[in-house]
């Protein structure tokens, strides 16, 4: 995850500084969250860091793909007129998963802080 997080980065800066910025700052926040999850698997699935990460992630990349959609549905040549539908419904699925995904871990996480909290 590591090196594919530092692979996307680089490619974002260069996107950005040679070629579409959008697309650019997009890439460098894949990469950003491939780190950040990457650097959170090596506590251990259970330990509180890892999951404190995942959720991050998941944050993260539910907002990428919000930016994305926005960008698609908005920036008329973002994804091309051909593929603008296309490119707005896997957006949309990405918003929908990723938003879902990290709602239901900040729900399991509050419960189970919920459930070590001694009782009153």
């Amino acid at each position: 995850m590591l090196i594919i997080g530092i692979a996307f980065i680089a490619v974002g800066v260069l996107r950005c500084v040679n070629a579409d910025f959008s697309t650019g700052v997009l890439s460098f926040l894949l990469g950003t969250t491939f780190i950040i999850h990457g650097l959170g698997t090596r506590f251990g699935p259970s330990s509180p860091a890892s999951r404190v990460t995942a959720i991050l992630t998941g944050i993260i990349f539910s907002l990428t793909s919000g930016v994305d959609l926005l960008l698609a549905m908005f920036v008329p040549g973002f994804v091309g007129v051909e593929h603008r539908i296309a490119g707005i419904a896997i957006s949309a699925v990405g918003v929908a998963f990723f938003g879902l995904g990290s709602l239901a871990l900040i729900v399991k996480e509050c419960r189970r802080r919920r459930a070590d909290q001694p009782a009153r």
